[in-house]
């Protein structure tokens, strides 16, 4: 089972995917952004980072 905090935002660039705290979902793309663009070394395009709010708990089953 996975634990996110309530009211943080989850960040997806292709198969990576990072918790984010902010207070906007404009300033959590910003963070990811930033974050993503300093390990891949280059400018992000349109449309490569997702970035959405998420609920208190989200339960994942691992096989």
């Amino acid at each position: 089972m996975v634990r996110i905090k309530d009211g943080n935002y989850i960040a997806i660039f292709h198969d990576r995917m990072i918790e984010v705290k902010a207070d906007s979902k404009k300033d959590a793309y910003n963070k990811a952004k930033r974050y993503f663009e300093s390990r891949e070394h280059r400018e992000l395009f349109d449309g490569e980072l997702k970035v959405c709010q998420i609920p208190s708990m989200i339960g994942v089953l691992d096989e």
